[in-house]
């Protein structure tokens, strides 16, 4: 199944069993219906949808509003950049509902523009930065496993989190396979357990964390590998065991992000005295990034087969 088939089809499963919810957007059951990702919408029974402009403040404003007044909401829009047009509600609203005890979700659910050749109002993919402004829960969907967890545990989660989907990724496979283990608060997956090299994906990079996955594989390196879906608060323990037995650590994060996630896992790990070595491959801002490119993410395998091959036992 197609990364944004099997989305959308988890979303409306969801929303027929919570049709109490608002969700509104630009176009959302109209035209493209956002490429696929809030299809068939409009045929959940009792769904209350709304088609609105692009007014990404007002919205922001109106699904707190709803929030206050006891209502589920879901804000669904086509560009992440386009919502830093509501960090003053994100910020300034949001942190006077926080201090009340909510019992119902506002989600805003957006799409990353992160495929290339857009122009430089879309090239952001600055997620991170979100969670750390306002202090957040942002959560992003990589992976087969991580669309029912993150659907199952954040969508309708009291209080308000971001979600977001990589645009990249729609019209490929979504990938699927068993994992070995999962965190108890289910933001990091783990699909391999090696004794070399521990490989962990942020944001989006789980694709090219394969890559390198398999490269090192045929290179005789065992290699336990990790998704992690959260910005905020994750629980990184499966991480850290497997660090402090393969003492060799990758990091792959295709972000371009100011404030990174996996900073504060290396924070964790130096904290714990633990004797290391790591190498981080990364997306960062550039006034080249922002012009219509491939804005592809390629891996120098050498650098980490000279980092690393000495030591391999």
């Amino acid at each position: 199944m197609r990364y944004i088939e099997k989305i959308n089809t988890e979303i409306c499963k969801r929303l027929q069993k919570k049709n109490d919810t608002i969700v509104f957007g630009q176009n959302i059951s109209l035209g493209s219906c956002l490429s696929g990702l809030t299809k068939n919408l409009d045929l959940i029974k009792n769904l209350d949808i709304i088609n609105t402009t692009n007014c990404e403040n007002s919205l922001a404003g109106f699904g707190f509003g709803l929030l206050m007044n006891g209502k589920n909401s879901i804000f669904f829009t086509k560009q992440l950049d386009f919502v830093l047009l509501s960090l003053d509600q994100i910020v300034n609203t949001y942190n006077q509902i926080r201090l009340c005890k909510i019992k119902n979700s506002f989600t805003i659910f957006a799409i990353v523009v992160d495929s290339g050749f857009e122009g430089p109002q879309s090239r952001l993919n600055n997620l991170s930065d979100f969670g750390s402004l306002a202090w957040i829960n942002c959560h992003t969907i990589s992976t087969h496993e991580e669309v029912n967890n993150v659907l199952n545990k954040q969508l309708f989660k009291p209080g308000f989190q971001i979600i977001c989907v990589s645009q990249r990724k729609f019209n490929k496979l979504i990938f699927k396979s068993p994992y070995s283990k999962i965190s108890k608060d289910k933001s990091v997956i783990q699909y391999s357990i090696g004794k070399n090299i521990s490989l962990v994906a942020f944001n989006f990079a789980f694709e090219q964390a394969i890559e390198i996955s398999k490269k090192l594989e045929k290179k005789n390196f065992s290699v336990s590998l990790f998704s992690v879906s959260s910005v905020l608060n994750t629980d990184s323990s499966l991480i850290i065991d497997s660090v402090k037995k393969t003492r060799k650590l990758i990091i792959v994060d295709d972000s371009r992000t100011i404030f990174k996630p996996f900073d504060s896992l290396l924070r964790r790990l130096k904290n714990l005295k633990i004797k290391f070595d790591y190498v981080v491959f990364e997306k960062k801002p550039s006034l080249e990034s922002l012009k219509p490119n491939k804005d592809d993410f390629n891996i120098d395998i050498k650098s980490i087969l000279k980092k690393f091959s000495k030591d391999n036992d």
